[in-house]
């Protein structure tokens, strides 16, 4: 599914009403002109990120039987400088609280991974899990099994088994075998 970035097609068009805004002076009618042309920008912006918002969350509901998300912690990784502009772009927080109350509408059962579950580090296939994978490693390459596959498409498949193999991750975290895992539904 490509991203809409709904932020970086109107960028050149809003630095430049930013630009007129922050030039006129205070209390004036070409300054409430220029808030007007900006903030017009902004919800436009806003309201093509929430349609593709509702349009992805809506395909997904209905196509789907069960989904898993991941619980990403989104505050946090906007806080990193590299990643800020375009994680707020894909407007991630909002797809995923879409999904939680339009599961309820399809019948789509939603299963939220655990946010320190490593999808990208364990391998799909033995589920071997990884000291260290550094985000410019895009192949995932597993020593024990020597499966090699793309990071993305491996995490991929850790999530969709995620059900499966949930009580034996908790059970692992917590070094309690057969420990009862806290549930995993949404």
């Amino acid at each position: 599914i490509k991203a809409v970035k709904a932020l970086q097609r109107h960028e050149t068009k809003l630095r430049r009403v930013n630009k007129t805004f922050a030039r006129t002076k205070p209390g004036s009618v070409g300054r409430r002109k220029a808030k007007a042309r900006l903030t017009k920008i902004h919800a436009h912006i806003g309201n093509v990120r929430l349609h593709a918002a509702h349009e992805l969350s809506a395909w997904l509901t209905q196509a789907l039987t069960r989904l898993t998300m991941e619980d990403l912690n989104i505050v946090g990784m906007v806080q990193l400088r590299n990643l800020a502009k375009a994680l707020s772009d894909a407007g991630m927080g909002t797809v995923g609280r879409q999904l939680e109350y339009k599961s309820g509408w399809y019948n789509l059962e939603l299963v939220v991974a655990d946010r320190w579950f490593a999808s990208t580090k364990t391998c799909s296939g033995c589920r071997t899990v990884k000291e260290e994978m550094g985000l410019d490693e895009r192949t995932y390459r597993c020593a024990k099994c020597g499966l090699v596959l793309d990071r993305d498409v491996n995490a991929a498949i850790d999530l969709a088994t995620w059900p499966e193999h949930a009580d034996a991750w908790y059970a692992a975290r917590t070094k309690k075998p057969g420990a009862p895992a806290p549930p995993i539904a949404a």
